[in-house]
């Protein structure tokens, strides 16, 4: 036997994490099921940044006066959190905190550390090193394992349970989509979505549903990355290769052996002094943002630059192509996206000629923050609200996307039974015509007349074109209008066949029948 309920909290109230619609109670044993059951969060997850050593209250000072002694407790609102990583090597929690290693090992990158719903791993790609390695993702979702990985084509696939789904595409409520060049994989009713460039940039980000209930290399989401490096049980490590050590990922017969490598790749090596001069265009190139009162400011305020610094020097050492300074610009990067991420956006992008410029192909320009809903042939994006923005190459204003080519929305093609016509194309369309106008079928509406026709031991044929089979031995009406109708008669034939025999056509108040090897009577 089991009953079941509805849960729901008071107005204004949220659940600490995404309710079912029902719940399911077993009377036998007691258990609910789904399970956990989640609890309603009244109000903001509350910390205090320093200990204080002293009992609130009066005491008096050595000039005799007294002075009023109290503890402050800081109130932090629970957001949503943002975390990434870059080049193979870099880490950024979701509270801020930056940090290097190079591995070939896999890492539990996040996992539900409250209800353990939920584990996000990340490796390398079997067989290669160097930083410019792709990454491969694995989703556990309690009982389901999906893999985002390249195919040898080099084009995303997600794999669920060893079978390969279609992008965009839904399953169990995982759904995948193409969005400029990132992959992006939704968990809905988890707060979760992961973003992949498909080569070793993977963005992961939660709801504020997951706050306080993180843990992995991305840390655990409270507002203070001073706790960044934490155990699922919340346990503080302050030693980095203890800490890789832990959350390294384990999988069933493989035990990866390779240790991490946490030593900075330019040490004193003669190109360290090539890297700080270069890495350090990040402290110098700061463009003002505007605070929005009248004020404006540097990012430098809003985000430490220091370890992205770092970070650029790391992959200008580590590179492994001749452009080192492309390496770098991953760093500054990174940087900017973490800017973005807490705010503040910079009008006109960070880019210029001379650091880390994007080349885009003929007739694409570079947009620092394009739309991830780009306006395609056929899939207008007018009235669309983006999710996000990204930077790339984008079609100047006007033109639409159509296989990777800016074009004239008047030259967008059209499609017909999955063939492609050009812009100014005829097809027929029964007694019209179709011409493909800028995308879209316009046609000519003159009132065509139709066909319906009974063949053979029959065959019908609608006027429509629907075509079915049956062998019935009865009258049956052909059609019927208001004032007329024709009724077929079949007739069993030898074997399980059955023929039309004769043909009744009522028009009006005459009555016209057709019978075979008889000649024509009207009655």
């Amino acid at each position: 036997m089991e009953f079941g309920c509805t849960l729901w909290c008071p107005e204004g109230v949220e659940f600490d994490f995404p309710v079912a619609d029902m719940y399911n109670c077993d009377y036998a044993t007691g258990v609910w099921s789904p399970s956990p059951t989640p609890k309603c969060d009244y109000g903001f997850f509350s910390m205090t940044p320093i200990p204080i050593d002293v009992t609130p209250g009066e005491f008096p000072s050595v000039l005799g006066m007294k002075q009023s002694v109290s503890t402050t407790t800081q109130k932090i609102k629970k957001l949503p959190g943002s975390c990434f990583t870059w080049s193979g090597s870099h880490y950024k929690s979701f509270d801020g905190k930056v940090y290097s290693f190079k591995s070939s090992c896999p890492y539990t990158l996040l996992q539900d550390s409250t209800h353990g719903t939920f584990t996000v791993n990340l490796q390398t790609e079997d067989g290669c090193e160097g930083p410019s390695c792709r990454k491969v993702i694995q989703i556990f979702l309690e009982d389901d394992q999906y893999v985002l990985q390249a195919s040898e084509s080099g084009q995303p696939s997600l794999a669920y349970r060893n079978t390969n789904l279609a992008i965009p595409g839904q399953m169990n409520g995982v759904v995948s989509e193409r969005v400029a060049h990132y992959v992006v994989v939704k968990v809905s009713g988890f707060g979760l979505t992961i973003k992949w460039d498909m080569k070793n940039l993977v963005v992961t980000e939660i709801s504020e549903l997951l706050w306080n209930r993180t843990s992995g290399l991305c840390g655990r989401r409270d507002g203070n990355m001073d706790n960044d490096w934490s155990y699922a049980d919340g346990t503080q490590e302050t030693n980095m290769n203890s800490y890789l050590q832990a959350w390294q990922a384990k999988t069933l017969g493989d035990q990866c052996l390779d240790r991490p490598n946490t030593k900075h790749p330019c040490g004193r090596r003669s190109m360290a002094s090539e890297a700080d001069k270069f890495c350090y265009r990040l402290l110098l190139s700061q463009p003002l943002v505007d605070g929005g009162d009248g004020h404006s400011f540097t990012i430098l305020a809003v985000v430490d630059v220091e370890p992205y610094i770092n970070a650029c020097r790391w992959d200008y050492c580590d590179c492994d192509s001749q452009d080192r300074e492309a390496c770098a610009c991953e760093s500054f990067a990174a940087f900017y996206k973490e800017c973005t991420s807490v705010g503040s956006d910079i009008p006109g992008g960070w880019r210029s000629h001379d650091l880390c410029l994007t080349e885009c192909g003929p007739g694409k320009v570079y947009n620092p923050c394009m739309s991830t809903i780009q306006s395609r042939c056929g899939q207008p994006s007018d009235g669309v609200a983006p999710d996000f923005c990204v930077e790339g190459c984008d079609c100047p204003e006007g033109l639409m996307l159509h296989q990777d080519l800016c074009i004239p929305a008047s030259d967008c093609p059209c499609t017909y039974r999955n063939k492609e016509y050009s812009a100014g194309d005829t097809i027929p369309n029964d007694c019209n015509s179709c011409t493909c106008l800028g995308g879209e079928w316009v046609c000519t509406e003159v009132k065509c007349g139709s066909r319906c026709a009974a063949v053979g031991d029959p065959h019908y044929t609608t006027f429509d074109g629907r075509r079915f089979d049956f062998m019935g031995k009865c009258s049956y009406y052909l059609v019927q209008g208001q004032d007329f109708s024709i009724e077929a008669e079949n007739t069993p034939c030898a074997g399980a066949v059955s023929e039309v025999s004769t043909l009744f056509l009522l028009l009006s108040r005459y009555l016209l029948t057709l019978v075979k090897s008889e000649p024509m009577k009207c009655v």
